[in-house]
């Protein structure tokens, strides 16, 4: 009796040291359960800690999350058929990146076709003039036409009066906060919410896929890229966005851009997603889905780097990047968005995934 008493208070004790330890690994940041070495490298914004390939070894998650693979169709739902919405603003012309041109007495708002093809389509009537007044240009005149192509003008064509051979097509950009679901829904469904680029929620979900990646074992996660306002993260920057900027993105946010990740044990590929009859499926919609177009990448890089500059507000910094490159580093892509240094820093396709903040005491 003696002996089975001793062994009996052991195990209850071990027992209760194993629920203390899970209890705070469920409480971190899921990105903060990682602790990893790697290669230093150096950076003008940040100073990096590690960069590794592939995923880090995974704390275990409670529970093992299904496969979610969602349909991919090749047909427009009609609840997310054409529909063109006239934008309530004063902007005229060319402003921020957008075009404002009036048709029947009202105003709708547009931009450059980024994918445009060398067919610019089929002229067919003149519809109103664009002036654009740069710093330092002189200013410049666009005569804007009709295509016959697209009868509900959803594509026009501007053509320069100063410069004839200058022409080229503007796509109406629809508001992009016109959705069919809420973020209590997503998160009901399990989708991982990073908001304006700072982890907000779904952290077993990412562990798991992180563990099942690293493992080399399919794996598929959903995530809503949620941006709250226009402009740079203002958790990071102080300064405030442009007044015409606000203005030219008033009726696009909050933005929520959903994206399924899948890796099939070889290869990364996200694809755009959207709510239809209370079903996920793939499906790029054209003037929504800017930020996720369907790619493909070998490998899942994870990087974690601290800042140098004092103005930046963040103590630490961890992200996940999908790229085509598997050395790459937080200078490199410093380096990508300020388009320099290209014998160090060639061309790379990369998309960056999931990033989590430490941010300095206020």
């Amino acid at each position: 009796m003696k002996y089975r008493h001793i062994f009996s208070c052991i195990l209850t004790l071990c027992m209760l040291i194993c629920l203390t330890a899970c209890s705070e690994s469920e409480n971190r940041n899921p990105a903060q359960q990682y602790n990893n070495s790697g290669a230093d490298i150096t950076s003008a914004v940040s100073s990096p800690i590690s960069t590794t390939t592939v995923a880090p070894t995974a704390s275990p998650v409670p529970e093992e999350q299904t496969l979610r693979i969602a349909e991919k169709i090749d047909y427009t739902p009609d609840e997310l058929k054409f529909c063109m919405k006239p934008s309530d603003t004063d902007l005229e012309d060319y402003v921020m990146g957008y075009y404002f041109v009036s048709l029947d007495g009202k105003k709708y708002r547009y931009q450059r076709d980024a994918f445009e093809t060398k067919d610019l389509g089929t002229v067919e009537n003149y519809v109103c003039e664009l002036k654009f007044n740069n710093p330092g240009v002189s200013e410049l005149h666009y005569k804007v036409y009709s295509l016959k192509e697209y009868p509900g003008f959803e594509r026009l064509q501007l053509r320069c009066e100063e410069y004839p051979d200058n022409m080229y097509c503007i796509k109406y950009a629809p508001p992009r906060n016109d959705v069919e679901f809420t973020l209590d829904e997503l998160k009901n469904d399990g989708f991982v919410i990073i908001e304006d680029d700072d982890y907000s929620y779904g952290g077993d979900t990412w562990s798991d896929f992180i563990s099942k990646s690293e493992q080399k074992s399919e794996a598929s996660v959903w995530v809503c890229y949620l941006t709250t306002k226009p402009g740079p993260n203002r958790k990071i920057y102080s300064e405030p966005p442009d007044e015409d900027l606000l203005k030219a993105q008033q009726d696009d946010f909050p933005i929520m851009q959903l994206a399924q990740i899948y890796y099939d044990g070889n290869e990364y590929t996200i694809s755009p997603m959207h709510k239809i009859d209370g079903k996920y499926v793939l499906y790029y919609r054209e003037g929504y889905d800017i930020d996720v177009r369907e790619s493909t990448f070998k490998y899942l890089v994870h990087i974690v780097d601290e800042p140098t500059a004092d103005w930046v507000t963040y103590k630490s910094r961890e992200r996940y990047v999908l790229s085509d490159e598997e050395n790459l580093t937080s200078e490199w892509i410093s380096a990508e968005a300020r388009s320099y240094d290209r014998e160090r820093f060639p061309l790379v396709n990369y998309r960056i995934i999931y990033s989590s903040y430490e941010w300095k005491e206020e």
